[in-house]
């Protein structure tokens, strides 16, 4: 055997550090002396050297079950779940979750960890899928069973993050069998169906906002910095036309690219499910949604000095359209501050 083979498989039977792709954090990776494999789990830091003291730690107690001082399988069975929530937050972050979409799942995930009392990870693995389903009867009562299924997905997604970082063994996660409660009868929210004098009304909004607010802000604004703010708006009021007259979904519009409008016709495709697609045909031609679409091109064209090309995106999406969307309607006096109307329905994307 040659000195190099020697040298990689003593690294290999070693812990050492890496980075992944999307993540900030050193991790680090060993042979479980016990069942032979290699596991990995976050050292929680970004710094080279407070994770290298981490791997010699590691190092050393692998060291100590191999001479018999003492038997750990090393998956960290004294670590608080609530302790980890901080890295789960940041890799809700990194996937690029919503704020409060994180938020709510943060919150979802405390209330229920505190409340079924898991100090260890001993004692969620053993002990986790009875008191869940304890903690989820418990709330029942208060909650709806739309809630209470957020909560029992909430708690699962953790559960996996956990197996994903190595903080317990694969296929140990207590929360993946969590049963769902709820069926169509319970659906309380109802979603706003727009009308077209409301669309109108969103349109006009989508000009008038940013620039209104900024001028109530900065009464001496420049005019480009309020030329900007006006081209965002119409940019949005666009895009609200076009999923008004052609009813689309915004997962639809933000993927439709120039190269499949052809003569006036829009050409969709959209998955029913995983194996099955559908097609649509949507015609073009109405004098509104010709003007959409030429406004459209010409304002992409003089962004970026040429003509858009078949394979770019019509209708462009910012991650934060949903919330433009809510405070247009906010502005145009169609919804509150949280987004619902006074029949009581949510204004979502789903009206137009």
């Amino acid at each position: 055997m040659t000195r190099r083979l020697q040298t990689t498989r003593l690294l290999k039977k070693r812990p050492f550090l890496f980075r992944k792709k999307r993540s900030p954090y050193w991790y680090v990776r060993w042979l479980d002396p016990k069942t032979g494999k290699h596991r990995e789990r976050s050292t929680g830091c970004t710094d080279k050297s407070v994770a290298e003291a981490q791997r010699s730690e590691l190092q050393w107690e692998l060291e100590r079950v191999r001479i018999g001082v003492v038997d750990e399988s090393f998956t960290k069975r004294d670590v608080d779940p609530l302790s980890l929530l901080s890295d789960f937050e940041s890799n809700q972050q990194l996937i690029g979750n919503s704020p409060a979409y994180i938020k709510k799942l943060i919150y979802r995930i405390t209330q229920g960890l505190e409340a079924m009392r898991l100090q260890d990870m001993s004692a969620l693995v053993g002990e986790g899928n009875k008191k869940a389903q304890g903690y989820l009867a418990s709330i029942t009562s208060t909650k709806s069973a739309k809630t209470r299924d957020d909560y029992a997905a909430s708690l699962s997604g953790f559960g996996k993050w956990l197996e994903t970082e190595g903080y317990i063994e694969k296929g140990k996660n207590p929360f993946s069998n969590l049963p769902r409660i709820a069926n169509a009868e319970n659906q309380t929210l109802q979603h706003a169906v727009m009308t077209p004098e409301q669309l109108e009304c969103l349109v006009s909004a989508a000009s008038e906002r940013s620039v209104a607010n900024y001028k109530r802000t900065h009464p001496a604004a420049k005019v480009e910095t309020l030329n900007a703010l006006r081209q965002r708006g119409e940019a949005r009021a666009r895009r609200y036309r076009a999923s008004g007259y052609l009813g689309l979904r915004q997962s639809e519009l933000k993927g439709i690219r120039w190269s499949v409008l052809n003569n006036g016709v829009l050409t969709i495709r959209a998955g029913i499910n995983r194996k099955t697609t559908k097609t649509r045909h949507l015609s073009v031609s109405h004098p509104v949604l010709a003007q959409v679409f030429e406004d459209e091109k010409l304002q992409q064209a003089q962004k970026n000095g040429k003509l858009p090309s078949g394979s770019d995106l019509i209708f462009p999406l910012s991650r934060w359209h949903l919330r433009d969307l809510r405070k247009d309607a906010l502005f145009a006096g169609l919804c509150d501050e949280d987004g619902f109307c006074t029949d009581g329905s949510r204004f979502t994307w789903h009206g137009f």
